[in-house]
């Protein structure tokens, strides 16, 4: 059995007095799907937004690829591939050309590779 693609263990998560998460773990295969169910405010949402490092964990160790991360602030390299999608999509204003170079801008690619993967992308 190899190692888990993404593996959580001893999360913790507060808003105020209210604990979300105290000691939570779970782990992630490569190439398996999962289903995160629950009742309204049970924390999915939140859980996706710590994995891809949009929200900030309390406490925990997380593991991706095999590097281990011991602070509530995922690395950089690990939200380039780890991704959230919003239930809700929103766009800035402007076009959706300038949403997607925007994007790209973000993630530190060059002005002419975010010009011309905007225009290759898909009409």
């Amino acid at each position: 059995m190899s190692a888990p693609l993404l593996q959580v263990s001893s999360l913790r998560k507060n808003f105020g007095h209210r604990m979300l998460f105290a000691d939570a773990s779970l782990s992630f295969e490569a190439g398996r799907r999962y289903v995160l169910s629950g009742p309204n405010g049970s924390g999915k949402t939140t859980l996706l937004r710590m994995l891809a490092g949009l929200e900030v964990m309390d406490g925990g160790i997380v593991s991706f690829r095999g590097e281990v991360a011991r602070s509530g602030v995922l690395p950089m390299t690990w939200r380039r591939e780890i991704v959230y999608v919003h239930q809700q999509p929103y766009l800035f204003h402007g076009s959706i050309a300038s949403n997607l170079e925007y994007g790209l801008r973000l993630r530190g690619i060059s002005r002419a590779q975010r010009r011309a993967g905007v225009q290759d992308a898909p009409q």
